[in-house]
């Protein structure tokens, strides 16, 4: 376990003095501090939540690096699990098992829950807002658990926006480093997953298809 991540299994370990926070990851001295206004604790980007948890961890270059490489996989765990109106932070701090400790790897789910939470994301993103609306209305309206978490799925995995498409690619990503028997690739075998991920996409964009219809494909695979 290198600064909370597991070197053959890559399962997020935690960050000492993460425990100590309160759900959102903020202590209420944070707030007392000025570090983050009471008032705004609701509206945290997951940028303003690792940069706190990063306050937690050594300047090294050793010690910022792999968590840093990990960063982007935790982002897109987040959008695809979190549930309505939970931060980042706190997806991440909902994970620590009873007493304290590291994380365990049941904080992620399988690779098949994966994989439909993406084909979720795929379908959201493809609906009309009429199609959407009349969804939101038969799972109980716009403000039900399935409403908002449907509602969050087809932001974050927009097919027609930038950032849809990158987030899009990211899951594609996390799905390729998936190991068959739990945990997921590491190092350079992960290196070379990932490129041949960019090099899939780069050559069905090349072949004039919408770059947003790429993790469709992908998942079809």
């Amino acid at each position: 376990m290198v600064n909370g991540i597991g070197n053959l299994t890559g399962q997020w370990g935690g960050v000492p003095g993460w425990e100590t926070a309160g759900a959102g990851g903020y202590t209420a001295a944070d707030v007392g501090a000025g570090l983050i206004p009471g008032d705004l604790a609701g509206y945290r980007t997951p940028d303003m939540d690792w940069q706190n948890l990063m306050r937690n961890v050594g300047r090294t270059w050793s010690s910022r690096v792999p968590l840093q490489d990990l960063r982007s996989q935790l982002e897109t765990r987040y959008q695809l699990e979190q549930t309505p109106g939970q931060t980042f932070s706190g997806f991440l701090g909902s994970k620590l098992p009873a007493g304290g400790g590291g994380y365990a790897s049941r904080m992620y789910l399988s690779p098949e829950a994966l994989r439909d939470r993406a084909a979720e994301a795929v379908r959201f993103g493809g609906m009309s807002e009429d199609e959407f609306g009349a969804y939101q209305m038969a799972v109980g309206g716009p403000e039900s658990a399935q409403g908002l978490r449907g509602a969050s799925l087809r932001d974050y995995f927009d097919p027609v926006s930038q950032t849809g498409r990158a987030n899009q690619m990211g899951v594609a990503n996390l799905l390729a480093l998936q190991r068959g028997g739990g945990g997921q690739y590491q190092g350079r075998m992960a290196g070379a997953i990932q490129d041949a991920i960019q090099a899939m996409a780069a050559s069905r964009f090349g072949q004039g298809y919408d770059p947003g219809s790429f993790l469709n494909w992908y998942l079809q695979q």
